[in-house]
């Protein structure tokens, strides 16, 4: 019988034959494909022990590949667009609206004398003759410079990629020498250098993605501009900053020792001091609408003479922002070139450099507003990473005050905030009344209250507590390794997993964890039973397994010394601060109030009093004293591989002691068969 001219039933001979190859191939197929697995396994599990650059580049092609294919995007207009050219379009019709400035919702007054202030310095500085402070580039600078660079990165318009150059040789880096300098005297840059390509990505968190909005652009710029870049950024550093004015203590973004755990550490501090003082705490968070890509170029390049820099190097950093133009690459295909009329070049190497400048004044105004908020003579009103900006207040109106200063700020300097994203939490004082009935406003938007806010990667709520930050993470933990573990534990040995957990899950779960605080015994049991079950499940061990036989047959520590091993590194990159730092200033006024004991409730929480436990629990009283004597800390290699030994030292004390436990009870059982017999 003859189903669409192909034969149909077994009793058909080519048909029979044609389902017999076709089991005979799949079959085949899946012994190859196990025989390839098991090849694959047999070399990460060997690479484990011994080269773990091969280990992650075998695990990254067993990782499920991202796709970058947009099939259908829908734009602001609600039309749909499907083929390659259109999609990547739509983008570029998104991106040019978003780098388009907006002159209808500001100041325009303020633009006006900013301008007339613009004017006037370009009419001084680009016809400039002089040279950049410290002469011509030299060699040495180039090759510094070139030596930043990172490997496998993508390259720009100009298909130049970090390796051409890095490999290179003196040859490159005398042509690169030649070709800056002769950019420095004429005081223009190739007009390849202003092109960039956009990559959007995907933000993440449940968002449209037919919407362009939940695309974030990621730029790829000229290899030969970054190199160019960290020589004015170095120049810069060297000639013009003067570090001691610029920028305000209370910023802690793209500066060296500086991040997001100092910035989390001084909010939390600050916090914590005020209510052991009596005093509530309420506190803003603020979200800039497109932080980097809406910065009003005229105003940062009149800050940057305010700051010192000008001359040469003023009119370079404003020729990299004239004419800039931008692509989008999607489903490779690129779009139309479009004008980006604000921003800094993310991607650059001055962009986070020229957004301090840009948001410098903000918190320079914010930190005079309410000058008594802090701990003892420090402020600490807005700690802020970059242009996540936290405000803080003992009063609403105090918190009213900053928040009208920061939207002022905003129209005249011509950015917006997000009001939607925004959040206000209210922290009580024991004994204390909260004020819940004031409405905060942004401009003429109400910012709305909540429980707890994810600030940057730290959940902080208003009862200060710990539970939900340390569920949340155990979750997390969770399905990071069932998500390894179900594409390795087929094959691969428990240590390959466990090296993974250690790495990937176990960092993801513990991001943060340097300033836990008086962690309650249920929390401490949610993080122990996170680690026991993995430790069991990567050795396919019985549930009743003791947990601290399962943890050191495979070299794994204990959650919570984990725990330790960082808070006391952290200890240590505090000590190591310049001391004119914010978190080196409070981590003294904490540090000394509690030796004093200085707060008025009589008790102290955060980071110093969970520290100090430590250094009695691992016998380091010692360093602590000769640091308070002599104000000399170990340096960070020597400090870790100390803490390193004093721990498994501790802990092999702790396991011999278990298992000398075990082997007794072993031992008594037997006894007691021997006399039931």
């Amino acid at each position: 019988m003859l189903k669409g001219r192909r034969p149909r039933g077994m009793h058909n001979t080519s048909y029979r034959e044609y389902k017999r190859a076709k089991r005979d191939f799949r079959n085949a197929l899946d012994i190859a494909h196990e025989n390839y697995m098991t090849e694959v396994l047999r070399d990460i599990n060997e690479s484990a022990e011994c080269d773990l650059r091969l280990f992650w580049r075998l695990i990254r092609k067993q990782k499920p590949r991202s796709c970058r294919h947009y099939p259908e995007i829908v734009d602001v207009n609600g039309n749909t667009h499907n083929d390659p050219d259109s999609v990547a379009n739509a983008f570029a019709d998104h991106f040019e609206q978003i780098y388009t400035p907006d002159s209808q919702s500001f100041d325009s007054d303020f633009q006006a004398s900013i301008d007339a202030e613009f004017e006037d310095l370009m009419n001084r500085f680009c016809f400039n003759t002089e040279t950049l402070p410290g002469g011509d580039i030299s060699n040495d600078e180039i090759s510094e410079a070139v030596r930043k660079l990172k490997y496998r990165k993508a390259p720009g318009h100009d298909l130049i990629t970090n390796e051409h150059l890095k490999f290179g040789g003196l040859q490159v880096i005398e042509c690169l020498r030649t070709l800056f300098n002769s950019v420095i005297r004429v005081g223009k840059i190739p007009s390849s250098w202003k092109k960039g390509l956009i990559v959007p990505i995907y933000k993440g968190g449940n968002k449209d993605k037919c919407a362009c909005k939940s695309y974030r652009p990621v730029s790829l710029l000229s290899s030969l501009l970054k190199v160019f870049e960290y020589v004015l950024s170095d120049r810069i550093n060297t000639f013009v900053m003067d570090k001691g004015s610029f920028p305000n203590l209370q910023q802690q973004g793209f500066q060296r020792n500086l991040g997001c755990l100092t910035a989390s550490f001084n909010a939390q501090e600050t916090i914590l001091h005020n209510i052991e003082n009596g005093s509530n705490v309420y506190v803003c968070f603020l979200d800039i609408t497109q932080a980097f890509d809406s910065v009003w170029r005229h105003g940062l390049l009149v800050k940057l003479y305010k700051i010192g820099i000008e001359g040469k190097l003023w009119s370079l950093i404003l020729d990299c922002h004239t004419d800039t133009t931008s692509a989008i690459i999607v489903n490779h295909t690129q779009s139309r070139w479009f004008p980006v009329g604000q921003g800094v070049r993310q991607g650059g190497v001055l962009s986070t450099f020229l957004y301090l400048v840009f948001i410098d004044d903000l918190i320079n105004d914010l930190q005079v507003s309410n000058p008594n908020f802090g701990i003892l003579n420090t402020v600490s009103n807005c700690p802020t990473l970059a242009d996540d900006v936290m405000c803080m207040a003992m009063s609403p109106f105090l918190l009213q005050s900053m928040l009208d200063i920061a939207y002022h700020y905003s129209i005249r300097w011509r950015f917006k905030f997000n009001a939607d994203k925004s959040c206000i939490i209210c922290i009580r004082a024991m004994g204390n009344n909260l004020n819940l009935n004031f409405t905060w406003k942004l401009g003429s938007e109400i910012i709305s209250v909540n429980e707890s806010y994810n600030h940057l990667g730290v959940i902080i709520n208003n009862k200060c507590n710990l539970s939900e930050r340390i569920m949340l993470a155990c979750e997390k933990g969770r399905k990071a390794y069932f998500g390894i573990s179900s594409m390795l534990l087929t094959f691969a040995n428990p240590l390959s997993v466990v090296h993974l957990y250690r790495t990937v899950v176990r960092s993801s779960v513990l991001y943060g964890c340097e300033l836990w605080n008086n962690l309650s015994c249920k929390d401490i049991q949610r993080l122990n039973t996170f680690q026991h079950y993995i430790s069991k499940h990567a050795q396919s061990l019985p549930a009743h397994t003791r947990s601290a036989m399962a943890e050191s047959m495979i070299g794994l520590l204990p959650i919570m010394s984990e725990v330790d091993i960082r808070k006391l590194l952290f200890f240590g990159r505090l000590c190591r601060l310049s001391d004119s730092s914010l978190p080196k200033q409070i981590f003294h006024l904490r540090l000394f109030s509690f030796i004093e004991n200085l707060t008025s409730s009589g008790r102290q929480f955060g980071f110093i009093p969970d520290v100090l436990v430590l250094f009695q629990k691992y016998n380091l009283v010692e360093y602590l004293k000769s640091w308070l004597r002599d104000g000399v800390f170990p340096e960070k290699s020597s400090g870790k591989e100390l803490l390193g030994i004093l721990l498994t030292m501790n802990l092999n004390i702790h396991v011999m002691r278990l298992w000398l436990m075990i082997l007794i009870l072993q031992i008594f059982a037997l006894f007691l068969n021997f006399m039931i017999l």
